[in-house]
């Protein structure tokens, strides 16, 4: 579960530096936060991007991962490998200006 949960995260936060804040300024925080709750992890990354449709995108992305030449594209995965990696994933965009994706990993306790 760890390594997934790390790959996981590491992808969002990616994509929210190339993606959501690509047109802001180099120091516009992008928050993360982490907690470990009785039944899942919940992994929380904050941005201040232009917000999306997380179906739409991923919908797109399995159409893409069909496509004869999807091999050879250099990106665009990342939301899908974040989805099969974690058990959850919402997106929500508030009213402040700050979007958050939400990643949950279930886990059983020993």
């Amino acid at each position: 579960m760890g390594w997934q949960c790390e790959v996981a995260l590491v992808e969002a936060f990616t994509n929210a530096v190339r993606h959501a804040h690509h047109n802001l300024p180099q120091n516009t925080p992008i928050d993360l936060e982490v907690e470990l709750l009785p039944n899942f992890l919940e992994m929380r990354i904050w941005d201040k991007g232009e917000s999306f449709d997380l179906e739409a995108k991923l919908l797109k992305g399995e159409q893409e991962a069909n496509s004869p030449d999807s091999l050879e594209k250099e990106g665009g995965r990342g939301l899908q490998f974040i989805k099969k990696l974690t058990d959850e994933l919402q997106y929500l965009n508030l009213p402040n200006h700050r979007n958050c994706l939400i990643l949950r990993k279930n886990y059983v306790k020993v």
